[in-house]
């Protein structure tokens, strides 16, 4: 956690006199995007969204909630996806769907890879461990942590975050895109589907 707190620091320092992003549009300065928990319905997801999705990485929490109830509820998690998807990884369904639109078939393919081992979804939350089972922290804010030094902009609407991984040894790579509205989408999150060290379970042998 001290080790977060000076990156974040030393984070901001270069960001506010090097200019990161070259001036495209607004990075988080603070590279720990923090909410309240994951939502059971729509409305509190959409709150989430309109609350961090006006920057890269608040986009890709966004995005890393709504992949996180998928692996719960595949149902409920295609309308939190839809809403958390660039429109380019969406088709238009009638009817059906979330406004009329769902996850592309070869972005469902992919997701559906994550069921095999729903924990990696949940090792992009701070607080999750291969030593306690990927289990989300019972606390609030939960949070996502940035690669401060690796997140940039590629263009005017564009941009590369590295997200934190608990499982892995090297953050995570989510090519996010703004909309015509301000809102940052998941434009290429394919990264986040390898899966991540097993969990460690300890047996209760009943005795």
């Amino acid at each position: 956690m001290l080790k977060h707190s000076v990156t974040a620091i030393f984070a901001a320092l270069i960001i506010s006199l090097l200019g990161i992003g070259n001036g495209y549009a607004k990075l988080s300065v603070n590279p720990r995007i923090s909410f309240d928990k994951i939502p059971d319905n729509v409305e509190d997801f959409l709150k989430i969204r309109d609350n961090l999705a006006d920057t890269p990485q608040g986009g890709a929490t966004v995005f890393v909630v709504a992949l996180t109830v998928y692996s719960r509820n595949q149902s409920l998690g295609e309308d939190f996806l839809t809403i958390a998807l660039d429109t380019s990884r969406l088709r238009r369904v009638t009817p059906g769907g979330y406004d009329g639109w769902e996850p592309s078939p070869d972005f469902i393919t992919s997701a559906r890879l994550l069921l095999t081992h729903p924990w990696t979804t949940r090792s992009y939350i701070e607080g999750t461990s291969p030593l306690n089972g990927y289990k989300i922290p019972d606390r609030n804010p939960l949070s996502c942590y940035f690669d401060p030094l690796r997140t940039q902009m590629t263009d005017s609407i564009t941009a590369n975050v590295y997200i934190h991984s608990s499982g892995d040894n090297s953050s995570r790579l989510i090519v996010m895109r703004k909309n015509n509205r301000g809102i940052w989408k998941a434009l290429n999150p394919n990264g986040l589907f390898i899966q991540t060290r097993h969990p460690v379970y300890t047996a209760d042998d009943g005795i």
